[in-house]
Protein backbone atom coordinates (compact mmCIF):
# COMPACT_ATOMS: atom_id res chain seq x y z
CA UNK A 1 0.00 0.00 0.00
CA UNK A 2 1.33 3.43 -0.96
CA UNK A 3 1.68 5.97 1.86
CA UNK A 4 2.80 8.98 -0.19
CA UNK A 5 4.20 9.93 -3.61
CA UNK A 6 6.83 12.56 -4.39
CA UNK A 7 7.33 13.53 -8.02
CA UNK A 8 10.97 14.13 -8.90
CA UNK A 9 12.55 16.09 -11.70
CA UNK A 10 14.43 14.12 -14.32
CA UNK A 11 17.73 15.18 -12.74
CA UNK A 12 16.55 14.22 -9.23
CA UNK A 13 15.33 10.83 -10.43
CA UNK A 14 18.66 10.18 -12.15
CA UNK A 15 20.55 11.07 -8.96
CA UNK A 16 18.24 8.91 -6.83
CA UNK A 17 19.01 5.85 -8.98
CA UNK A 18 22.59 6.00 -7.72
CA UNK A 19 21.81 6.29 -3.99
CA UNK A 20 23.00 2.73 -3.32
CA UNK A 21 26.47 3.48 -4.71
CA UNK A 22 27.36 4.92 -1.28
CA UNK A 23 25.94 3.07 1.73
CA UNK A 24 26.15 3.38 5.51
CA UNK A 25 25.82 0.51 7.96
CA UNK A 26 24.66 0.64 11.58
CA UNK A 27 25.41 -2.66 13.31
CA UNK A 28 24.05 -3.30 16.81
CA UNK A 29 24.88 -6.16 19.18
CA UNK A 30 22.34 -7.15 21.86
CA UNK A 31 22.41 -9.21 25.04
CA UNK A 32 19.51 -11.50 24.10
CA UNK A 33 17.96 -12.88 20.88
CA UNK A 34 14.58 -11.63 22.12
CA UNK A 35 15.70 -8.03 21.51
CA UNK A 36 16.21 -8.56 17.76
CA UNK A 37 12.47 -8.55 16.87
CA UNK A 38 12.07 -5.39 18.95
CA UNK A 39 14.83 -3.65 16.99
CA UNK A 40 13.38 -4.92 13.71
CA UNK A 41 10.02 -3.36 14.57
CA UNK A 42 11.67 -0.13 15.68
CA UNK A 43 13.61 0.24 12.43
CA UNK A 44 10.62 -0.78 10.32
CA UNK A 45 8.40 1.83 12.00
CA UNK A 46 10.91 4.69 12.15
CA UNK A 47 13.45 4.41 9.31
CA UNK A 48 11.73 6.01 6.33
CA UNK A 49 14.35 4.77 3.87
CA UNK A 50 13.20 1.19 4.36
CA UNK A 51 9.90 2.06 2.67
CA UNK A 52 11.10 4.12 -0.30
CA UNK A 53 10.98 2.89 -3.90
CA UNK A 54 11.59 4.63 -7.22
CA UNK A 55 9.12 4.14 -10.07
CA UNK A 56 10.10 6.28 -13.05
CA UNK A 57 10.23 9.83 -11.69
CA UNK A 58 8.03 9.02 -8.69
CA UNK A 59 9.53 8.37 -5.27
CA UNK A 60 7.08 6.16 -3.38
CA UNK A 61 6.70 5.67 0.36
CA UNK A 62 4.90 2.40 1.07
CA UNK A 63 3.35 0.76 4.12
CA UNK A 64 4.73 -2.70 3.37
CA UNK A 65 6.75 -4.52 6.02
CA UNK A 66 10.49 -4.68 5.46
CA UNK A 67 12.09 -7.95 4.47
CA UNK A 68 14.46 -9.28 7.13
CA UNK A 69 17.61 -10.85 5.68
CA UNK A 70 19.57 -13.53 7.49
CA UNK A 71 23.11 -12.97 8.71
CA UNK A 72 25.03 -16.28 8.93
CA UNK A 73 25.85 -17.43 12.45
CA UNK A 74 29.54 -17.53 11.53
CA UNK A 75 29.44 -13.72 11.29
CA UNK A 76 30.76 -12.94 14.76
CA UNK A 77 31.84 -9.29 14.81
CA UNK A 78 29.79 -6.20 14.05
CA UNK A 79 32.28 -5.10 11.40
CA UNK A 80 31.91 -8.48 9.66
CA UNK A 81 28.13 -8.18 9.85
CA UNK A 82 28.18 -4.68 8.39
CA UNK A 83 30.37 -5.77 5.48
CA UNK A 84 28.29 -8.91 4.83
CA UNK A 85 25.08 -6.86 4.76
CA UNK A 86 26.58 -4.37 2.31
CA UNK A 87 28.00 -7.01 -0.02
CA UNK A 88 24.97 -9.31 -0.01
CA UNK A 89 21.89 -7.25 0.81
CA UNK A 90 22.34 -3.86 -0.82
CA UNK A 91 19.40 -3.45 -3.24
CA UNK A 92 20.40 -3.30 -6.91
CA UNK A 93 17.09 -2.09 -8.36
CA UNK A 94 15.60 1.18 -7.02
CA UNK A 95 12.10 -0.11 -7.72
CA UNK A 96 12.79 -2.76 -5.05
CA UNK A 97 14.00 -0.18 -2.55
CA UNK A 98 17.22 1.34 -1.26
CA UNK A 99 17.78 -0.11 2.23
CA UNK A 100 17.97 -3.44 4.01
CA UNK A 101 17.79 -5.01 7.47
CA UNK A 102 19.83 -8.10 8.31
CA UNK A 103 20.06 -10.02 11.56
CA UNK A 104 21.00 -13.18 13.41
CA UNK A 105 20.52 -14.07 17.08
CA UNK A 106 23.05 -11.56 18.40
CA UNK A 107 23.18 -8.62 15.99
CA UNK A 108 21.19 -6.53 13.55
CA UNK A 109 22.50 -4.41 10.66
CA UNK A 110 20.71 -1.44 9.11
CA UNK A 111 22.10 -0.74 5.62
CA UNK A 112 21.05 2.64 4.14
CA UNK A 113 22.28 5.01 1.41
CA UNK A 114 24.31 7.96 2.67
CA UNK A 115 21.63 10.16 1.09
CA UNK A 116 19.20 8.65 3.62
CA UNK A 117 21.42 8.62 6.68
CA UNK A 118 24.51 9.95 8.42
CA UNK A 119 26.30 9.55 11.73
CA UNK A 120 23.99 11.94 13.53
CA UNK A 121 20.99 9.99 12.26
CA UNK A 122 22.45 6.73 13.56
CA UNK A 123 23.02 8.28 16.99
CA UNK A 124 19.45 9.60 16.94
CA UNK A 125 18.12 6.10 16.22
CA UNK A 126 20.15 4.43 18.98
CA UNK A 127 19.30 7.12 21.55
CA UNK A 128 15.58 6.97 20.78
CA UNK A 129 15.45 3.19 20.88
CA UNK A 130 17.06 3.14 24.33
CA UNK A 131 15.17 6.15 25.70
CA UNK A 132 11.64 5.39 24.56
CA UNK A 133 11.37 1.59 24.77
CA UNK A 134 8.47 1.68 27.22
CA UNK A 135 6.64 4.47 25.37
CA UNK A 136 6.89 3.13 21.86
CA UNK A 137 3.49 1.47 21.67
CA UNK A 138 1.76 4.81 22.19
CA UNK A 139 3.71 6.55 19.42
CA UNK A 140 1.87 7.67 16.32
CA UNK A 141 3.11 6.46 12.96
CA UNK A 142 6.13 8.70 12.51
CA UNK A 143 6.42 7.74 8.84
CA UNK A 144 3.06 9.36 8.13
CA UNK A 145 4.59 12.57 9.42
CA UNK A 146 7.91 12.06 7.64
CA UNK A 147 7.42 9.80 4.60
CA UNK A 148 10.38 11.41 2.79
CA UNK A 149 13.71 12.79 3.98
CA UNK A 150 13.89 16.47 4.84
CA UNK A 151 16.43 17.85 2.36
CA UNK A 152 19.23 19.93 3.86
CA UNK A 153 18.88 22.25 0.85
CA UNK A 154 15.29 22.95 1.89
CA UNK A 155 16.17 23.49 5.55
CA UNK A 156 18.78 26.11 4.69
CA UNK A 157 17.29 27.35 1.40
CA UNK A 158 17.67 31.04 2.30
CA UNK A 159 21.27 30.70 3.45
CA UNK A 160 22.24 28.62 0.41
CA UNK A 161 20.61 31.09 -1.97
CA UNK A 162 22.63 33.96 -0.45
CA UNK A 163 25.90 32.00 -0.48
CA UNK A 164 28.50 32.36 -3.20
CA UNK A 165 29.44 29.42 -5.34
CA UNK A 166 32.90 28.09 -4.68
CA UNK A 167 35.20 25.07 -4.87
CA UNK A 168 34.45 21.66 -3.38
CA UNK A 169 36.73 18.82 -2.24
CA UNK A 170 37.91 17.78 -5.67
CA UNK A 171 39.07 21.23 -6.81
CA UNK A 172 39.68 23.32 -3.65
CA UNK A 173 43.27 24.65 -3.91
CA UNK A 174 43.57 25.18 -0.14
CA UNK A 175 42.94 21.63 1.01
CA UNK A 176 45.89 19.35 1.83
CA UNK A 177 46.19 16.39 -0.52
CA UNK A 178 47.78 12.98 -0.27
CA UNK A 179 49.90 12.32 -3.34
CA UNK A 180 50.50 8.67 -4.10
CA UNK A 181 54.00 7.78 -5.31
CA UNK A 182 53.24 4.20 -6.30
CA UNK A 183 50.85 2.79 -8.93
CA UNK A 184 47.27 2.58 -7.63
CA UNK A 185 45.87 -0.88 -6.91
CA UNK A 186 42.60 -0.27 -8.87
CA UNK A 187 39.16 -1.55 -7.90
CA UNK A 188 35.41 -1.02 -8.12
CA UNK A 189 34.88 -0.65 -4.35
CA UNK A 190 36.34 1.84 -1.91
CA UNK A 191 39.14 0.47 0.28
CA UNK A 192 39.62 0.94 4.02
CA UNK A 193 42.11 0.91 6.85
CA UNK A 194 40.47 0.39 10.24
CA UNK A 195 41.78 0.53 13.79
CA UNK A 196 40.55 0.85 17.34
CA UNK A 197 42.13 2.34 20.42
CA UNK A 198 41.43 2.91 24.08
CA UNK A 199 41.50 6.63 24.96
CA UNK A 200 43.50 5.79 28.08
CA UNK A 201 46.32 4.64 25.77
CA UNK A 202 46.56 8.11 24.25
CA UNK A 203 49.37 10.16 25.76
CA UNK A 204 47.36 13.33 25.16
CA UNK A 205 44.51 11.86 27.20
CA UNK A 206 45.76 13.02 30.61
CA UNK A 207 46.97 16.43 29.50
CA UNK A 208 45.16 19.72 29.98
CA UNK A 209 42.91 18.88 27.03
CA UNK A 210 41.28 15.99 28.90
CA UNK A 211 38.73 16.00 31.68
CA UNK A 212 36.41 13.38 33.15
CA UNK A 213 37.26 10.82 30.50
CA UNK A 214 36.81 13.19 27.55
CA UNK A 215 39.53 14.36 25.19
CA UNK A 216 38.88 17.98 24.34
CA UNK A 217 40.04 19.50 21.04
CA UNK A 218 40.00 16.05 19.49
CA UNK A 219 39.18 17.43 16.06
CA UNK A 220 42.35 19.53 16.22
CA UNK A 221 44.30 16.40 17.11
CA UNK A 222 42.84 14.53 14.13
CA UNK A 223 43.55 17.45 11.77
CA UNK A 224 47.22 17.32 12.74
CA UNK A 225 47.25 13.53 12.54
CA UNK A 226 46.13 13.58 8.91
CA UNK A 227 48.41 16.49 8.04
CA UNK A 228 51.62 15.12 9.53
CA UNK A 229 50.94 11.60 8.22
CA UNK A 230 50.61 13.16 4.77
CA UNK A 231 53.86 15.09 5.32
CA UNK A 232 55.88 11.98 6.18
CA UNK A 233 54.56 10.35 3.01
CA UNK A 234 55.72 13.43 1.07
CA UNK A 235 59.09 13.35 2.82
CA UNK A 236 59.00 16.96 4.04
CA UNK A 237 57.10 19.25 6.39
CA UNK A 238 54.65 21.40 4.47
CA UNK A 239 53.99 24.90 5.78
CA UNK A 240 50.41 24.97 4.46
CA UNK A 241 47.64 22.84 5.95
CA UNK A 242 43.96 22.56 4.99
CA UNK A 243 41.69 19.82 6.35
CA UNK A 244 37.98 19.37 5.69
CA UNK A 245 35.62 18.55 8.55
CA UNK A 246 32.23 16.96 7.94
CA UNK A 247 29.83 18.86 10.19
CA UNK A 248 26.39 17.92 11.54
CA UNK A 249 23.99 20.78 10.75
CA UNK A 250 21.16 19.61 13.03
CA UNK A 251 22.26 21.99 15.78
CA UNK A 252 21.80 24.92 13.39
CA UNK A 253 18.15 24.28 12.55
CA UNK A 254 15.20 26.02 14.19
CA UNK A 255 13.39 22.76 14.81
CA UNK A 256 14.23 19.67 16.88
CA UNK A 257 15.78 16.66 15.19
CA UNK A 258 13.28 14.19 13.79
CA UNK A 259 13.20 10.90 11.91
CA UNK A 260 12.95 12.99 8.75
CA UNK A 261 16.39 14.55 9.29
CA UNK A 262 18.20 11.62 7.70
CA UNK A 263 21.24 13.33 6.17
CA UNK A 264 22.07 16.79 7.45
CA UNK A 265 25.76 17.46 6.87
CA UNK A 266 28.18 19.81 5.13
CA UNK A 267 31.96 20.34 5.28
CA UNK A 268 34.09 23.22 6.50
CA UNK A 269 37.75 23.43 5.46
CA UNK A 270 40.15 24.71 8.14
CA UNK A 271 43.24 26.40 6.71
CA UNK A 272 46.54 27.64 8.18
CA UNK A 273 49.45 28.76 6.02
CA UNK A 274 52.16 29.34 8.60
CA UNK A 275 53.23 25.94 9.94
CA UNK A 276 56.83 25.76 11.14
CA UNK A 277 58.80 23.15 13.05
CA UNK A 278 59.04 25.24 16.23
CA UNK A 279 55.29 25.57 16.71
CA UNK A 280 53.50 23.13 18.98
CA UNK A 281 50.68 20.83 17.93
CA UNK A 282 48.48 22.89 20.23
CA UNK A 283 49.37 26.14 18.43
CA UNK A 284 48.75 24.82 14.92
CA UNK A 285 45.52 23.21 16.09
CA UNK A 286 44.38 26.52 17.59
CA UNK A 287 45.02 28.30 14.29
CA UNK A 288 43.03 25.67 12.41
CA UNK A 289 40.18 26.04 14.90
CA UNK A 290 40.26 29.82 14.42
CA UNK A 291 39.97 29.27 10.66
CA UNK A 292 37.11 26.81 11.16
CA UNK A 293 35.15 29.26 13.31
CA UNK A 294 35.68 32.13 10.86
CA UNK A 295 34.58 30.06 7.87
CA UNK A 296 31.57 28.75 9.74
CA UNK A 297 30.55 32.33 10.54
CA UNK A 298 31.05 33.26 6.88
CA UNK A 299 28.77 30.41 5.76
CA UNK A 300 31.36 28.50 3.73
CA UNK A 301 29.40 25.29 4.34
CA UNK A 302 26.45 26.83 2.51
CA UNK A 303 28.75 27.65 -0.42
CA UNK A 304 29.66 23.97 -0.59
CA UNK A 305 26.00 22.91 -0.59
CA UNK A 306 25.28 25.42 -3.35
CA UNK A 307 28.22 24.27 -5.46
CA UNK A 308 28.36 20.51 -4.95
CA UNK A 309 26.20 19.62 -7.96
CA UNK A 310 28.08 21.93 -10.34
CA UNK A 311 30.79 20.72 -12.69
CA UNK A 312 34.22 20.75 -11.06
CA UNK A 313 37.55 19.71 -12.52
CA UNK A 314 39.28 17.01 -10.50
CA UNK A 315 42.59 18.34 -9.12
CA UNK A 316 45.57 15.98 -8.62
CA UNK A 317 45.89 14.29 -5.24
CA UNK A 318 43.43 13.07 -2.61
CA UNK A 319 41.90 15.73 -0.28
CA UNK A 320 41.98 15.01 3.45
CA UNK A 321 38.82 15.01 5.58
CA UNK A 322 37.72 14.03 9.07
CA UNK A 323 34.20 12.88 9.90
CA UNK A 324 33.44 12.51 13.61
CA UNK A 325 30.21 10.66 14.32
CA UNK A 326 30.56 11.33 18.04
CA UNK A 327 29.64 9.02 20.91
CA UNK A 328 27.14 6.19 21.03
CA UNK A 329 26.08 6.07 24.68
CA UNK A 330 24.79 2.54 25.13
CA UNK A 331 23.20 0.44 27.84
CA UNK A 332 21.43 -2.90 28.00
CA UNK A 333 19.97 -4.49 25.98
CA UNK A 334 22.49 -2.99 23.51
CA UNK A 335 26.01 -4.23 24.24
CA UNK A 336 27.94 -2.76 21.29
CA UNK A 337 27.54 -0.55 18.21
CA UNK A 338 29.51 -0.21 14.98
CA UNK A 339 29.14 2.21 12.07
CA UNK A 340 30.76 2.04 8.64
CA UNK A 341 30.62 3.51 5.16
CA UNK A 342 30.95 1.35 2.04
CA UNK A 343 30.83 2.62 -1.51
CA UNK A 344 31.57 2.05 -5.14
CA UNK A 345 34.44 3.98 -6.66
CA UNK A 346 33.86 7.01 -8.86
CA UNK A 347 36.33 9.41 -10.44
CA UNK A 348 34.92 12.30 -8.38
CA UNK A 349 35.46 10.46 -5.07
CA UNK A 350 39.12 11.31 -4.65
CA UNK A 351 39.14 12.23 -0.96
CA UNK A 352 40.51 10.35 2.03
CA UNK A 353 38.15 10.35 5.01
CA UNK A 354 39.14 9.59 8.59
CA UNK A 355 35.82 8.57 10.17
CA UNK A 356 35.74 8.15 13.93
CA UNK A 357 33.22 7.30 16.61
CA UNK A 358 33.25 6.15 20.21
CA UNK A 359 31.10 3.66 22.09
CA UNK A 360 30.60 4.53 25.74
CA UNK A 361 29.44 1.62 27.88
CA UNK A 362 27.54 1.64 31.17
CA UNK A 363 30.66 0.50 33.05
CA UNK A 364 32.60 3.55 31.86
CA UNK A 365 34.57 1.80 29.11
CA UNK A 366 35.08 4.00 26.07
CA UNK A 367 36.11 2.40 22.76
CA UNK A 368 37.36 4.59 19.91
CA UNK A 369 37.00 3.23 16.38
CA UNK A 370 38.46 4.72 13.20
CA UNK A 371 38.03 3.88 9.53
CA UNK A 372 40.09 5.54 6.81
CA UNK A 373 38.39 5.23 3.42
CA UNK A 374 40.04 5.89 0.06
CA UNK A 375 39.64 5.30 -3.65
CA UNK A 376 42.03 2.51 -4.77
CA UNK A 377 42.03 3.91 -8.31
CA UNK A 378 44.06 6.87 -7.02
CA UNK A 379 46.10 5.43 -4.15
CA UNK A 380 48.34 2.42 -3.61
CA UNK A 381 47.19 0.11 -0.81
CA UNK A 382 50.67 -0.27 0.69
CA UNK A 383 51.01 3.50 1.01
CA UNK A 384 47.58 3.80 2.59
CA UNK A 385 48.32 1.06 5.11
CA UNK A 386 51.42 2.95 6.21
CA UNK A 387 49.41 6.20 6.24
CA UNK A 388 46.75 4.56 8.43
CA UNK A 389 49.33 3.17 10.85
CA UNK A 390 50.91 6.62 11.11
CA UNK A 391 47.55 8.12 12.05
CA UNK A 392 47.10 5.52 14.77
CA UNK A 393 50.64 6.12 16.04
CA UNK A 394 50.07 9.88 16.12
CA UNK A 395 46.77 9.62 18.00
CA UNK A 396 48.24 7.29 20.61
CA UNK A 397 51.70 8.79 21.07
CA UNK A 398 51.74 12.52 20.33
CA UNK A 399 50.88 15.25 22.82
CA UNK A 400 49.64 18.80 22.38
CA UNK A 401 52.82 20.35 23.78
CA UNK A 402 55.10 18.59 21.26
CA UNK A 403 56.88 20.69 18.66
CA UNK A 404 55.71 20.11 15.10
CA UNK A 405 59.27 19.39 13.99
CA UNK A 406 59.83 16.79 16.72
CA UNK A 407 56.48 15.17 15.99
CA UNK A 408 57.29 15.05 12.26
CA UNK A 409 60.69 13.41 12.85
CA UNK A 410 59.26 10.81 15.24
CA UNK A 411 56.42 10.01 12.87
CA UNK A 412 58.81 9.85 9.91
CA UNK A 413 60.97 7.32 11.74
CA UNK A 414 57.90 5.22 12.52
CA UNK A 415 56.69 5.51 8.90
CA UNK A 416 60.01 4.15 7.63
CA UNK A 417 59.66 1.15 9.96
CA UNK A 418 56.21 0.16 8.65
CA UNK A 419 56.41 1.06 4.96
Amino acid sequence: MIRAVKQLSEQEACFTQFWTKCMLQLAIEVDSPTVIPELVDFFDNHVLGLHLHLEGQNLLSTRSRSKINQLPNYVNSLSEGALFAYQNYTPTNPSDGFCSISSNDKMIVLNVPHSLGDGGYFKFLVDNFLTNRNLRKSETDVLDKHPFPIDVHDIFATEIQKAREGPVFIDDPEISRFNSRLPPQKGTEASFFTFRTDPTKMKAYNQKNSQNGHVFRFSEFQWLSLFLSKCVNDGFLNKNVGIATCMDLRNFTNEPSSYGHCCCIAPIISVFNGVNKDMTIDEVGANLRKSFDARLKAGKHFSFLKSQNQNHKVAPGSPLEISNVGSFNIKKPITNVYASLSSSTHESITYITLMGFSVKHENGRNDLSFRISYNPNYINGREMEAFGKCNRYFLENMTFDMKIGDSFEELKKYYESVF
